[in-house]
């Protein structure tokens, strides 16, 4: 199956698979009864050999327990990952990146609330995963190609976890604002592990978003990103160039483009904005119209 890095998605540290040469942490979906929930997660960690996050809660960059987000993005910092030179992204391309996959015909993303006519793009991922952490990167720079981000909270993916403390963003309390389409994200579980080595449960999907998740992913992996029938199961930013670095020296590097971070992350952002477009009538016109937009080849 095509993607990029992906993980477990659960309440506990599961060391990532190989599949195809990339890493995943596959998901099992939440129920509605903590109990249950408990169990699975307990079974899976068990057969994985043992939680990997069974030390003490790491902290987030304002000092919390990582379960619930961190502070919040300064206006510069968005600012560089929003205001993005149009010649910046039609230097970086996207054709070059794995293909992201495309779901059957009929297939719907269930609308977010508010979202009356306008297409819906669907995340799910969580605090914990490293490649959640990397990809939020791209798909915060995508976005802010349609519309303006308000609450969005600086963090860092699990200490406990591959690629420990990725630099990163957390949807948690974040909202988005467009007249061209509709944002629904859902962190499933917080940053560090409790005394019984789960992270603890933040957000849940609605049983139809699980639904579909569940068609499209058998096998079940976050992140998980659909707009349309476009979707991506994995990241196609890789974490291991996020590692040491602030977020202000990985923002300025997006900006400018110059490093092959910068690149993937912009690469990524360009494949995702040319999903977007497709939903939203090729609007607005200077991004969808845009070189780099116009040279992605979706399936």
């Amino acid at each position: 199956m095509a993607g990029g890095p992906k993980v477990r998605r659960s309440g506990s540290s599961r060391r990532p698979a190989q599949a195809g040469g990339r890493r995943r942490i596959a998901w099992i979906g939440l129920g509605t009864v903590l109990v249950v929930l408990a169990v699975i997660v307990a079974a899976a960690v068990w057969r994985a050999g043992g939680p990997r996050g069974s030390g003490p809660a790491a902290s987030n960059p304002g000092g919390g327990t990582g379960r619930s987000g961190g502070p919040p993005v300064s206006d510069a910092l968005l600012r560089k990952l929003t205001t993005i030179p149009a010649a910046v992204f039609d230097a970086a391309g996207g054709a070059e990146l794995p293909a992201p996959q495309t779901a059957p015909p009929g297939t719907q993303v269930p609308a977010a609330p508010g979202a009356q006519s306008k297409p819906t793009l669907l995340y799910v991922g969580a605090e914990f995963c490293p490649y959640c952490a990397a990809e939020r990167w791209a798909l915060v720079v995508a976005l802010g190609r349609f519309g303006s981000w308000q609450g969005l909270e600086l963090s860092r993916s699990s200490s406990q976890d591959v690629y420990p403390d990725t630099p990163t963003f957390t949807f948690l309390h974040a909202q988005f604002s467009s007249p061209y389409l509709a944002v629904r994200t859902v962190e499933l579980t917080g940053r560090a592990p409790g005394p019984d080595g789960r992270y603890p449960p933040l957000q849940s999907p609605t049983p139809q978003e699980e639904a579909l998740m569940s068609r499209l992913d058998p096998d079940g992996s976050i992140p998980f990103l659909i707009v349309g029938r476009t979707y991506w199961i994995g990241s196609p930013v890789a974490p291991e160039a996020l590692q040491g670095k602030s977020w202000d020296a990985i923002a300025s590097e997006v900006a400018q483009g110059r490093t092959a971070t910068a690149k993937e992350v912009l690469a990524a952002a360009n494949q995702m904005t040319a999903a977007i477009c497709r939903v939203t009538g090729g609007k607005p016109a200077e991004v969808c119209s845009s070189p780099a937009v116009k040279g992605v080849k979706l399936p």
